[in-house]
């Protein structure tokens, strides 16, 4: 598992999105495999989803899940309102 990670994350600093994702496909739902499935997903809903999952947990990721799960509600309110 440790070796998945490592690629994952390598993946995920060349911009591979896929790549994450295929070497995570079969790897089970442990906070750091969720953190980098939660960068990788291009679904917006998906991420959400995610960073939510992070957020309510009990791991080093929590308070950043809760930081970046902010943000995205944020721009998602201010993307929804009309323009003036």
């Amino acid at each position: 598992m440790k070796d998945n990670l490592q690629k994952a994350n390598e993946s995920l600093l060349e911009g591979d999105r896929d790549g994450v994702l295929e070497v995570l496909q079969n790897e089970p739902e442990i906070p750091e495999v969720i953190w980098l499935r939660a960068n990788s997903v291009l679904l917006d809903k998906e991420r959400l989803n995610l960073l939510r999952q992070l957020a309510e947990g009990d791991s080093r990721y929590v308070q950043t899940a809760r930081e970046f799960l902010e943000r995205e509600l944020k721009f998602e309110k201010e993307l929804s309102e009309p323009p003036d």
